[in-house]
């Protein structure tokens, strides 16, 4: 179980909200104090990725093992993983959570063909909260494009804080976009219906097993971290060998973007990202 008022003193909040009853503003609280604490990072899913498919293990997204791994020892995580512990973390907190799958797109909205560009295989997870017979989108787990609070799950354009949204509706899922640099990136696409466990495993397994070509398995390494004016990622594409450090702040939304070497990898890693990598990682953004 979640000791609440450890976990909120560990996101830098008052130990009294593990009094609160279940409210839009504990929400809007909690949402952005986790995601500035826990950084994102696929290295689990890559270096999956890189062995042959009957020697990959599959993580477990079982509450133990969740809470165990990265509300006590504070593990970077991927989005599956980042976004069910924190539905335990709401649900421990009294909050109605649902989880709904979704597959990211990570694209210019002017350069999205709907008809190609949605992935094969389901990549990402996000939770839909229940409150006051209101639906709110949350995504903790998207690298540096999480969420600093909740989202109206709901068709229409919005601001949370310096951030603009649209969610557009077809096929039986939504769309959600965010505005960057004067236009619209289009982040992920997600069901309109809520999935089981179960369904949660078998999406999450599949992931790990499929022969299609998965991003954020096989493709790049990234890690991202938001704070409450940036939002940093390192990114490092496996097949080119090009590594970028990007950075950006809400004030003016200008995103500074700049290569860099295997010695400036090491450096910012923990600085930038409060992550050590693991050799194994460092090596696959910076063979020898």
């Amino acid at each position: 179980m979640i000791n609440k008022e450890t976990y909120l003193a560990s996101i830098k909040l008052d130990k009294e909200l593990a009094k609160a009853k279940p409210s839009l503003d504990l929400l809007n609280q909690l949402v952005p104090a986790h995601l500035y604490a826990f950084p994102y990072s696929n290295a689990e899913l890559i270096l999956a990725g890189r062995q042959p498919a009957a020697e990959r293990q599959v993580p477990s997204l079982e509450a133990p093992e969740l809470i165990g791994r990265f509300i006590n020892q504070r593990r970077p995580a991927y989005c599956l993983q980042l976004n069910e512990t924190f539905a335990l973390v709401l649900e421990a907190f009294g909050f109605t959570v649902h989880r709904h799958l979704a597959r990211v797109i990570n694209k210019k909205t002017s350069d999205f063909d709907r008809d190609k560009d949605i992935p094969k295989v389901i990549d990402h997870l996000v939770l839909v909260v229940l409150l006051d017979d209101m639906e709110y989108l949350i995504d903790v787990g998207i690298a540096n494009h999480g969420f600093r609070g909740a989202l109206p799950f709901k068709c229409q354009e919005m601001n949370l804080g310096e951030d603009t949204y649209r969610i557009t509706e077809f096929d039986h899922q939504r769309l959600l976009e965010t505005k960057l640099e004067g236009s619209w990136l289009s982040l992920f696409v997600v069901g309109t219906n809520a999935v089981n466990h179960q369904e949660l495993l078998e999406a999450h397994r599949e992931l790990f097993y499929t022969n299609e070509r998965i991003p954020i398995r096989d493709l790049f390494v990234k890690f991202g971290v938001v704070t409450p004016v940036k939002r940093k990622t390192f990114i490092s594409f496996v097949e080119t060998g090009a590594n970028f450090f990007k950075s950006y702040r809400e004030t003016n939304l200008h995103c500074h973007e700049r290569q860099i070497d295997r010695d400036q990898f090491q450096r910012m890693n923990q600085k930038k990202f409060a992550q050590t990598p693991e050799d194994k990682i460092v090596s696959v953004c910076f063979p020898k």
